[in-house]
């Protein structure tokens, strides 16, 4: 059931389709909400549809809809925070990773997609990258973006030492940061371009087929661990400490500053937030080409690839 409170449209017509929302639940008589979002817009509307168990978090008095209110852990990696929500349930989670299984269609797309670049396991990695991101519904922040020059670095070497394939990703917003990336490169000719043309499920089943991934804190970062790609993760303003994939086959590349993490779970509620205040982003300039290539190569030698 969607709702939107990011769409750009009047107030009226907001509560015309909070209303609509609220119709819809109170139609399908649910027993339990789990809310998990600190406004308490999200409380009230299931509130409003009756549904008798509404447990959430309960932040600075939020939660005054909810009929069983859990503390926000703002200190907490995201997956635990939010696993905080089925403890009235009397569930109990430890380090628990995310899991996503794509349909059969979305895996059979996925073949059909790659079929014509003829990718071959034995004969390189295929690599998918991600150097767009920091583009959220209510958000924008491209101060989570590492520089296309670190990127276009990091696929040369995959691609001269390991003959790596590099595969896009990122929708279509992001071509021209694609076609940026690849501009004067040696490599472009060989590499496949997704962006724009996957669903959602379809990126995941994308991600299954690859050998690793190399972005910034993103949706397809998070997609990917949760298909058991392992990642490379170039983080800056956010903190990897709350949100970055857990295991053994994850590498976080992250140059703490004076300043970071400026955006987190207590200053996500200022617009400034999402912008650098020291005008330079030093938390992502400082991460250099060579640390994320030799973080990729470990991972890679632990798949079994060689130089």
């Amino acid at each position: 059931i969607e709702f939107n409170a990011y769409d750009k449209v009047g107030g009226l017509e907001k509560m015309r389709r909070a209303w609509r929302v609220v119709q819809e639940i109170r139609r399908r008589r649910y027993d339990l909400a789990l809310v998990l979002h600190r406004t308490p817009l999200a409380g009230m509307l299931t509130a409003l549809a009756g549904v008798p168990i509404r447990i959430g978090f309960d932040w600075e008095g939020g939660g005054f809809a909810l009929t069983e209110g859990v503390p926000f852990r703002a200190d907490a990696h995201e997956i635990d925070r939010h696993m905080d929500c089925l403890q009235p349930l009397d569930i109990h989670t430890r380090e628990l990773q995310p899991e996503l299984h794509p349909p059969s269609t979305a895996v059979k797309a996925a073949e059909a997609f790659l079929q014509p670049h003829h990718i071959d396991p034995r004969g390189g990695p295929l690599v998918a990258v991600f150097p767009a991101g920091g583009i959220n519904p209510g958000t924008i922040m491209v101060t989570k973006r590492w520089s296309l020059a670190g990127y276009q670095e990091v696929c040369s070497g995959l691609v001269r030492n390991y003959k790596a394939r590099i595969l896009l990703v990122g929708n279509s917003d992001d071509v021209l940061i694609g076609d940026a990336l690849l501009a004067d490169q040696w490599w472009a000719a060989s590499a496949i371009r997704s962006e724009g043309g996957t669903s959602l499920m379809l990126l995941a089943a994308l991600l299954q087929r690859c050998t690793l991934f190399i972005g910034g804190d993103s949706g397809p970062l998070h997609i990917a661990d949760a298909v058991g790609l392992p990642t490379v993760s170039i983080y800056g303003p956010t903190d990897p400490r709350l949100l970055a994939p857990r295991g053994e086959w994850h590498r976080v590349i992250h140059k703490p500053q004076p300043c970071s993490p400026c955006y987190n779970p207590i200053t996500v509620r200022t617009r400034k937030a999402t912008v650098c205040r020291q005008k330079d982003t030093v938390c992502m300039e400082s991460i250099t080409s060579q640390e994320v290539l030799a973080a990729a190569e470990e991972l890679l030698g632990r798949k079994g690839y060689q130089r």
